[in-house]
C-alpha cells in the first residue's frame, strides 16, 4: 500500500492598501481605500472596526479595490483596524491613524 502525502501551500494574505482617500469640508476622513490580495482560494471577508463602536464587513473576494465610507461623529484620534480572513482561516490585520 502506498501512501499519498498532500500538502497545501497557501499564499499569505497581503493588505496592499488601507488608507484615507478623502476628507469632508471639516477635514474629517470620510472615504477609505482597501485593496487586498493572496489568501487561500481567495479572500472572502474584510472587516473594519472603526473603533467608535461600529464595525462593517465587506466582500473582498473579487480582488478589486473597495472604497467604503464612514463618518465619525466625535473629534478624536481614531485607529480603525482592518481584519482580512480567507477560507483557510488565515488572517491579516492593519491599523490606520485617522486624526480628526
Amino acid at each position: 500500500t502506498k501512501s499519498l502525502a498532500i500538502s497545501s501551500i497557501y499564499e499569505p494574505i497581503k493588505i496592499d492598501r488601507f488608507g484615507i482617500v478623502s476628507r469632508d469640508g471639516n477635514r474629517i476622513p470620510n472615504k477609505f481605500s482597501i485593496l487586498v490580495s493572496g489568501g487561500a482560494m481567495g479572500i472572502k471577508k474584510c472587516e473594519v472596526d472603526w473603533m467608535d463602536g461600529n464595525k462593517t464587513i465587506y466582500d473582498c473576494s473579487r480582488g478589486v479595490e473597495i472604497t467604503p465610507t464612514h463618518t465619525y461623529s466625535t473629534i478624536a484620534n481614531w485607529n480603525p483596524t482592518l481584519t482580512v480572513r480567507d477560507d483557510s482561516g488565515q488572517t491579516a490585520k492593519q491599523s490606520l491613524y485617522a486624526s480628526i
